[in-house]
């Protein structure tokens, strides 16, 4: 019985929930791992505000265009 509920359970966590910007399946596990970096991120500053975005991304037009 204990090895149903754990392939259930496995199969659970493996289960496709969402597609990176590739098109590449993400399981569940991956999901929640890539949330709870991303909440790492936020708690320790390691973001871009969006005025800094847009700077760095009109610098990139700027490249682009040269």
């Amino acid at each position: 019985m204990l090895r149903i509920v754990s392939s259930v359970f496995d199969n659970y966590l493996n289960e496709v929930v969402s597609y990176d910007a590739k098109g590449n399946p993400i399981s569940l596990s991956e999901y929640h791992n890539k949330v709870e970096e991303g909440l790492g991120d936020v708690k320790y500053n390691r973001i871009v505000s969006k005025e800094n975005l847009s700077k760095e991304m009109e610098d990139w037009d700027n490249v682009l265009s040269c």
